[in-house]
């Protein structure tokens, strides 16, 4: 059953290292949710983000 064949992916990039840097930095706060410095510039709910 299966194939003899496998296969391994990953991905690379910005975006990836954004995601890794933030979900690191959640682990120092309480907050839910996190966001990058360019959605928080377009967020309209400032007063709320710290």
């Amino acid at each position: 059953m299966g194939s003899d064949q496998r296969f391994d992916y990953s991905i690379l990039g910005d975006g990836v290292n954004l995601a890794s840097a933030l979900k690191a930095n959640q682990k120092l706060t309480v907050l839910q949710l996190k966001f990058g410095e360019n959605t928080q510039k377009q967020v309209k709910i400032l007063p709320l983000l710290r």
